[in-house]
């Protein structure tokens, strides 16, 4: 009941679609989201359910991936309390909402697979669009943020879309903003 689109523009002027999670933080309201959903726009909107608002892009990690949107709130959608999880086990349950390969919203499950350094690879389904979509744990806290999907070889050794392993990347710097 979190989960929005985002669009924003880019740096040349094309238009870069996305997903993101309405978060609430000791009173102030966010989009959770991709960096590169985001982009190097100062401004991104949201939507939802006809609810379509202008937010302030206040914090990117490029290198982390992440980002913050500023909003004033939302009336369509219900925000996620800022609860970040920490100890994810292999094979633990995870599941996030977004808007994939121009889909409608959809929620979508899977498992932690394993690690690449801090990133949590996940064995679900990631298309184009959920980038920027809010992973949870099955305890209802912040996994981190989808960032990609993987992209492997074929037989041939030609690179390959796997579509069911994905990258998320963890909010330790969107926390560290929000807590100064």
């Amino acid at each position: 009941n979190a989960a929005v689109e985002i669009t924003s523009v880019d740096s040349e002027g094309s238009q870069i679609k996305g997903s993101g999670a309405y978060i609430k933080y000791k009173g102030s309201h966010y989009i959770l989201t991709a960096a590169h959903v985001v982009s190097s726009a100062p401004v991104a909107m949201i939507e939802n359910d006809g609810e379509t608002i202008i937010g302030d892009v206040v914090f990117v990690d490029e290198l982390g991936d992440v980002a913050l949107v500023s909003i004033k709130g939302m009336v369509t959608r219900a925000p996620i309390m800022w609860s970040v999880e920490k100890d994810n086990k292999i094979g633990e349950q995870i599941v996030y909402s977004g808007y994939p390969n121009a889909y409608k919203l959809l929620t979508i499950e899977g498992k932690v697979a394993g690690y690449d350094g801090e990133k949590t690879i996940i064995h679900s389904y990631v298309w184009k669009g959920a980038s920027g979509s809010v992973v949870l744990s099955k305890r209802g806290k912040i996994v981190g943020v989808v960032s990609a999907v993987d992209v492997g070889a074929d037989v041939l050794g030609y690179p390959t879309i796997i579509e069911d392993v994905g990258l998320v990347v963890p909010v330790d710097t969107v926390e560290e903003f929000l807590q100064r």
